[in-house]
Protein backbone atom coordinates (compact mmCIF):
# COMPACT_ATOMS: atom_id res chain seq x y z
CA UNK A 1 0.00 0.00 0.00
CA UNK A 2 2.80 2.41 0.89
CA UNK A 3 4.68 1.59 -2.31
CA UNK A 4 1.49 2.12 -4.33
CA UNK A 5 0.93 5.53 -2.76
CA UNK A 6 4.55 6.44 -3.31
CA UNK A 7 4.43 5.53 -7.00
CA UNK A 8 1.08 7.23 -7.45
CA UNK A 9 2.36 10.48 -5.98
CA UNK A 10 5.39 10.49 -8.29
CA UNK A 11 3.06 10.06 -11.25
CA UNK A 12 0.84 12.90 -10.03
CA UNK A 13 3.86 15.17 -9.64
CA UNK A 14 4.95 14.38 -13.16
CA UNK A 15 1.44 14.98 -14.49
CA UNK A 16 1.34 18.38 -12.81
CA UNK A 17 4.56 19.32 -14.54
CA UNK A 18 6.55 19.91 -11.34
CA UNK A 19 9.45 17.87 -12.72
CA UNK A 20 9.13 18.89 -16.35
CA UNK A 21 12.46 19.09 -18.20
CA UNK A 22 13.94 19.61 -21.65
CA UNK A 23 15.18 16.82 -23.96
CA UNK A 24 18.78 17.61 -22.96
CA UNK A 25 17.93 17.36 -19.26
CA UNK A 26 16.21 14.00 -19.80
CA UNK A 27 19.52 12.47 -20.94
CA UNK A 28 21.37 13.74 -17.86
CA UNK A 29 21.29 11.55 -14.78
CA UNK A 30 20.13 13.46 -11.74
CA UNK A 31 22.09 12.84 -8.56
CA UNK A 32 20.13 13.48 -5.38
CA UNK A 33 21.62 13.83 -1.88
CA UNK A 34 22.27 10.56 -0.04
CA UNK A 35 20.25 11.83 2.92
CA UNK A 36 17.49 14.36 3.35
CA UNK A 37 18.98 17.82 3.84
CA UNK A 38 18.41 19.45 7.23
CA UNK A 39 16.78 22.58 5.85
CA UNK A 40 13.54 24.55 5.87
CA UNK A 41 11.45 24.89 2.73
CA UNK A 42 8.59 27.39 2.20
CA UNK A 43 5.92 27.62 -0.47
CA UNK A 44 6.69 29.58 -3.61
CA UNK A 45 3.51 28.43 -5.32
CA UNK A 46 0.49 26.65 -3.80
CA UNK A 47 -2.50 24.78 -5.18
CA UNK A 48 -4.66 26.69 -2.70
CA UNK A 49 -5.36 30.39 -2.55
CA UNK A 50 -6.09 30.04 1.17
CA UNK A 51 -2.83 28.63 2.59
CA UNK A 52 0.95 28.88 2.61
CA UNK A 53 3.07 25.90 3.61
CA UNK A 54 6.50 25.09 5.00
CA UNK A 55 8.46 21.93 5.82
CA UNK A 56 11.46 21.85 8.18
CA UNK A 57 13.81 18.89 8.58
CA UNK A 58 15.96 18.48 11.70
CA UNK A 59 17.38 15.76 13.97
CA UNK A 60 15.84 14.37 17.14
CA UNK A 61 17.79 13.27 20.24
CA UNK A 62 18.54 9.89 18.61
CA UNK A 63 19.98 11.48 15.48
CA UNK A 64 16.98 10.50 13.34
CA UNK A 65 15.53 12.92 10.79
CA UNK A 66 12.17 14.39 11.78
CA UNK A 67 10.01 17.02 10.12
CA UNK A 68 7.63 19.82 11.00
CA UNK A 69 4.90 20.67 8.50
CA UNK A 70 3.20 24.05 8.86
CA UNK A 71 0.08 25.46 7.22
CA UNK A 72 -0.71 29.18 7.44
CA UNK A 73 -4.06 30.70 6.51
CA UNK A 74 -3.28 33.66 4.28
CA UNK A 75 -6.30 35.72 5.34
CA UNK A 76 -6.17 35.22 9.12
CA UNK A 77 -2.52 34.25 9.70
CA UNK A 78 -3.71 31.19 11.68
CA UNK A 79 -0.90 28.63 11.87
CA UNK A 80 -1.36 24.87 12.25
CA UNK A 81 1.68 22.74 13.06
CA UNK A 82 2.23 19.04 12.38
CA UNK A 83 5.14 18.09 14.63
CA UNK A 84 7.94 15.52 14.71
CA UNK A 85 6.94 13.58 11.63
CA UNK A 86 8.87 10.39 10.90
CA UNK A 87 10.79 10.57 7.61
CA UNK A 88 11.56 7.95 4.99
CA UNK A 89 13.87 9.17 2.23
CA UNK A 90 14.52 7.53 -1.16
CA UNK A 91 17.74 8.91 -2.65
CA UNK A 92 17.07 7.29 -6.05
CA UNK A 93 14.21 9.73 -6.69
CA UNK A 94 15.01 12.45 -4.15
CA UNK A 95 11.73 12.05 -2.30
CA UNK A 96 10.82 11.94 1.40
CA UNK A 97 7.61 10.53 2.83
CA UNK A 98 6.70 12.15 6.17
CA UNK A 99 4.20 10.42 8.47
CA UNK A 100 2.52 12.28 11.33
CA UNK A 101 0.73 10.15 13.92
CA UNK A 102 -1.24 13.15 15.14
CA UNK A 103 -2.22 16.55 13.81
CA UNK A 104 -4.21 19.66 14.77
CA UNK A 105 -7.28 17.98 13.26
CA UNK A 106 -6.80 14.80 15.28
CA UNK A 107 -6.12 12.80 12.13
CA UNK A 108 -2.93 11.17 10.95
CA UNK A 109 -1.26 13.02 8.09
CA UNK A 110 1.21 12.24 5.34
CA UNK A 111 3.31 14.69 3.37
CA UNK A 112 5.36 13.87 0.27
CA UNK A 113 8.21 16.16 -0.75
CA UNK A 114 10.18 15.47 -3.92
CA UNK A 115 13.15 17.37 -5.29
CA UNK A 116 12.96 18.86 -8.74
CA UNK A 117 15.83 18.08 -11.09
CA UNK A 118 17.78 21.19 -10.11
CA UNK A 119 17.67 20.20 -6.40
CA UNK A 120 16.82 23.78 -5.42
CA UNK A 121 13.06 23.30 -5.28
CA UNK A 122 10.67 20.77 -3.78
CA UNK A 123 7.26 19.57 -4.92
CA UNK A 124 4.94 18.92 -1.98
CA UNK A 125 1.66 17.05 -1.56
CA UNK A 126 -0.34 16.85 1.68
CA UNK A 127 -2.78 14.08 2.63
CA UNK A 128 -5.01 13.47 5.67
CA UNK A 129 -6.03 10.04 6.95
CA UNK A 130 -9.84 10.11 6.92
CA UNK A 131 -10.96 6.46 7.08
CA UNK A 132 -8.74 3.59 8.24
CA UNK A 133 -5.69 3.55 5.94
CA UNK A 134 -7.16 5.88 3.33
CA UNK A 135 -5.26 9.13 2.87
CA UNK A 136 -7.15 11.90 1.07
CA UNK A 137 -5.35 14.57 -0.94
CA UNK A 138 -5.55 18.10 0.57
CA UNK A 139 -3.25 20.35 -1.41
CA UNK A 140 0.00 20.71 -3.34
CA UNK A 141 2.76 23.29 -3.45
CA UNK A 142 6.16 24.09 -4.88
CA UNK A 143 8.70 24.86 -2.15
CA UNK A 144 11.96 26.82 -2.13
CA UNK A 145 14.71 26.92 0.47
CA UNK A 146 14.02 29.30 3.37
CA UNK A 147 16.73 30.53 5.72
CA UNK A 148 14.76 29.85 8.91
CA UNK A 149 11.42 28.74 10.30
CA UNK A 150 8.85 30.77 12.22
CA UNK A 151 8.82 30.52 16.02
CA UNK A 152 5.69 32.47 17.02
CA UNK A 153 3.13 30.45 19.02
CA UNK A 154 5.48 27.52 19.58
CA UNK A 155 6.89 25.73 22.64
CA UNK A 156 10.32 24.13 23.07
CA UNK A 157 12.27 22.14 25.66
CA UNK A 158 15.89 21.05 26.01
CA UNK A 159 16.49 18.33 23.41
CA UNK A 160 18.88 16.32 25.57
CA UNK A 161 16.44 16.05 28.50
CA UNK A 162 12.79 16.51 27.59
CA UNK A 163 11.46 15.14 30.91
CA UNK A 164 13.46 17.41 33.24
CA UNK A 165 14.78 20.08 30.90
CA UNK A 166 17.30 22.70 31.95
CA UNK A 167 15.35 25.19 29.85
CA UNK A 168 11.87 25.61 28.40
CA UNK A 169 10.92 28.35 25.95
CA UNK A 170 7.41 29.34 24.93
CA UNK A 171 6.84 31.97 22.23
CA UNK A 172 3.35 33.18 23.09
CA UNK A 173 2.90 35.58 20.16
CA UNK A 174 4.95 37.67 17.75
CA UNK A 175 6.82 39.60 20.48
CA UNK A 176 6.49 37.84 23.86
CA UNK A 177 8.12 34.69 25.20
CA UNK A 178 8.43 32.91 28.54
CA UNK A 179 11.59 31.18 29.71
CA UNK A 180 11.82 28.53 32.43
CA UNK A 181 15.31 27.68 33.71
CA UNK A 182 15.40 24.38 35.58
CA UNK A 183 12.96 24.38 38.50
CA UNK A 184 12.61 28.16 38.60
CA UNK A 185 9.34 29.88 37.81
CA UNK A 186 8.61 30.87 34.23
CA UNK A 187 9.60 34.45 33.40
CA UNK A 188 8.04 36.46 30.58
CA UNK A 189 10.14 38.66 28.36
CA UNK A 190 10.19 40.07 24.86
CA UNK A 191 11.90 38.52 21.87
CA UNK A 192 13.06 39.23 18.36
CA UNK A 193 13.54 36.68 15.58
CA UNK A 194 15.05 37.50 12.19
CA UNK A 195 14.18 35.03 9.43
CA UNK A 196 16.95 36.27 7.13
CA UNK A 197 19.81 35.76 9.59
CA UNK A 198 18.16 32.95 11.60
CA UNK A 199 19.10 34.72 14.83
CA UNK A 200 17.26 36.43 17.65
CA UNK A 201 17.12 36.97 21.39
CA UNK A 202 14.79 36.89 24.36
CA UNK A 203 15.27 39.72 26.84
CA UNK A 204 13.96 39.11 30.38
CA UNK A 205 12.97 41.82 32.91
CA UNK A 206 16.25 41.44 34.83
CA UNK A 207 18.11 42.09 31.52
CA UNK A 208 19.11 38.45 31.14
CA UNK A 209 19.43 37.70 27.43
CA UNK A 210 18.75 34.31 25.89
CA UNK A 211 20.32 34.25 22.42
CA UNK A 212 18.52 32.32 19.69
CA UNK A 213 20.03 30.68 16.63
CA UNK A 214 19.76 27.65 14.36
CA UNK A 215 22.54 25.05 14.28
CA UNK A 216 23.77 22.76 11.51
CA UNK A 217 21.06 20.22 12.40
CA UNK A 218 18.36 22.85 11.77
CA UNK A 219 17.52 22.86 15.50
CA UNK A 220 16.59 25.97 17.41
CA UNK A 221 19.31 26.74 19.97
CA UNK A 222 18.94 28.83 23.12
CA UNK A 223 22.14 30.18 24.68
CA UNK A 224 22.27 31.70 28.16
CA UNK A 225 24.86 31.85 30.94
CA UNK A 226 27.51 30.56 28.56
CA UNK A 227 25.57 27.35 27.90
CA UNK A 228 23.90 26.45 24.59
CA UNK A 229 20.84 24.20 24.50
CA UNK A 230 19.53 22.64 21.27
CA UNK A 231 15.75 22.57 21.64
CA UNK A 232 12.97 20.10 20.79
CA UNK A 233 9.62 21.43 19.66
CA UNK A 234 6.57 20.27 21.65
CA UNK A 235 3.94 22.63 20.21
Amino acid sequence: MKQYLKSAVVLVLLALGFTACSDDEETTKVVYPEKESLLTWASEWTGSDAYDYSVSFSLDANGDTIATFQTTEKETGLVSNYLNGQCSYDSSIGMTVINFESSPTGQRARVYVARQRTNDRMSMQWFLNTVRDTYVFQSAAALVHAKAFLVANSEWVELANTTSPAIKVSFTDATKATVTLGQAAAVEGTYSWDIESATGAITLPDETVVALSINANNQLVATTGGQSYPLYRTK
